[in-house]
């Protein structure tokens, strides 16, 4: 397993997009297998568009063991085929069969620490149930270490995989992890991403090229990110056969 920040677990000793309680035990093989079988979902998580819009950009964790996932965006479900993942990195590539929506695009530049920052997706306000409410949180950056940001904005489980996006909606890394909170060691929760540098190679390498803007648009406000964000935000679903 990865040590250090980047293999921090999520609340309650899960990564952010872990199974919430009551779903179907993660087990190995497809979400394809056992076709015609009823169907259960067994984790779920965000993703976002990138490239070409037929490209979503999300987790390792959250689609481990699947060769196929559902891909739920712009009110249509889609089926989307695995074509690459990395779990060091915790990053996964899944190709829809036409494009969903538009690429979001990437900052060109690192962001500093103290910078505001979204974090959008579709994480759990409680924990029992699954939101199907794409949230946004807003905070800012606390410390980059390697390929990790450190950041305040809050996340919950369904979250792995959603975009954090800077004041302009660009993004600037991909949320992973979060640290638990411990108030009697005096340490708050700290959501953990993958910076879009880091992002933006992996999907090189795979032929996928991001889009990059230059600059601030004149006229920007902190609640354009949303607007720009949200028709490119997915809620991936990992299914598998029914016991």
């Amino acid at each position: 397993g990865r040590g250090g920040p980047s293999g921090a677990l999520g609340a309650g000793g899960a990564r952010v997009g872990a199974p919430a309680r009551g779903a179907a035990r993660r087990e190995g093989g497809s979400a394809g297998a056992g076709v015609g079988a009823p169907r259960v979902q067994r984790s779920s998580g965000t993703g976002f568009l990138v490239g070409d819009g037929r490209h979503l950009l999300t987790n390792h964790h959250v689609i481990e063991g699947a060769l196929v996932v559902e891909v739920q965006l712009g009110g249509r479900s889609h089926k989307g085929q695995v074509v690459a993942a990395d779990e060091d990195l915790d990053l996964a590539l899944v190709r829809l069969p036409r494009v969903a929506g538009p690429a979001i695009a990437f900052a060109p530049e690192a962001m500093r620490v103290g910078v505001p920052v979204f974090a959008f997706g579709f994480g759990k306000p409680g924990a029992e149930g699954e939101n199907t409410t794409l949230f946004g949180t807003r905070g800012a950056i606390a410390a980059r270490e390697g390929a990790d940001i450190f950041f305040d904005a809050l996340v919950n489980p369904g979250n792995s995989g959603g975009p954090l996006v800077d004041e302009r909606g660009l993004v600037v890394g991909v949320v992973k992890a979060k640290f638990k909170s411990d108030r009697a060691a005096g340490v708050d929760a700290m959501g953990i991403g993958t910076d879009a540098a880091t992002a933006a190679a992996w999907l090189a390498r795979h032929r996928v090229e991001v889009v990059r803007v230059a600059g601030v648009a004149e006229g920007e406000t902190r609640e354009a990110p949303r607007a720009k964000v949200a028709p490119s935000v997915g809620r991936v679903v990992v299914q598998s056969a029914a016991d």
